[in-house]
């Protein structure tokens, strides 16, 4: 029985394998693009494979993190906004960095919770002094792109248009940081970045 099991799931893995189609984009072909990122993300035929070229997928959270130890009680801590990698001093004012990442990547996805009048989120790509991207209130609406329709989900729980999930691929060349001001305020702002470097 076993036996039988492991050829049959071999034989499934080598199938899915093979079956996979010419990828969207190869390293030595076809540059990444955003028209290249938006169509892998709706290929049902890219999904199975193994990517060309190779990338790694990653997140970050605005976790709490007390919450190590299972059986503790900390371990159902629940303030998200004390997850950031560093403050930091930009153009005078002191930002909490939320992410900082180096060499060529994609932001795939924001997720973010409301509650954070008063307060900035900022995204800086590729070494630059002032951020790009400026969202009041980590109002993701307020995107400075026109965002197709179906890339960007308004959550309907928040009585303003803060929560939101934003699905528009962000590729950037060389590093992507995204900071938060308004430092000594104690908001509830969550967020979550998964991202491909």
């Amino acid at each position: 029985m076993r036996t039988t099991l492991f050829y049959i799931c071999s034989l499934a893995t080598i199938l899915s394998v093979y079956s996979c189609k010419e990828p969207i984009y190869s390293s030595g072909k076809n540059p990444i693009t955003l028209e290249s990122l938006m169509e892998e993300m709706v290929s049902v035929e890219a999904e199975p494979c193994f990517p060309v070229p190779f990338f790694t997928t990653k997140h970050v959270s605005s976790y709490d993190r007390r919450s190590v130890i299972p059986g503790t009680p900390s371990w159902h801590a629940n303030r998200d906004n004390t997850g950031f990698v560093r403050y930091e001093a930009n153009n005078g004012r002191v930002e909490k960095v939320l992410f900082d990442e180096k060499g060529p990547g994609v932001l795939t996805r924001i997720l973010t919770t409301g509650g954070s009048d008063g307060a900035n989120l900022r995204i800086y790509f590729d070494g630059e002094k002032e951020a790009s991207i400026l969202l009041p209130a980590y109002d993701i609406s307020l995107f400075p792109l026109d965002i197709p329709e179906g890339l960007l989900y308004k959550h309907e729980h928040y009585s303003t248009t803060q929560g939101s999930s934003f699905y528009y691929p962000l590729p950037y060349a060389q590093s992507c940081k995204i900071t938060v001001d308004n430092v000594d305020r104690d908001y509830f702002f969550s967020y979550f970045l998964p991202h491909i470097s």
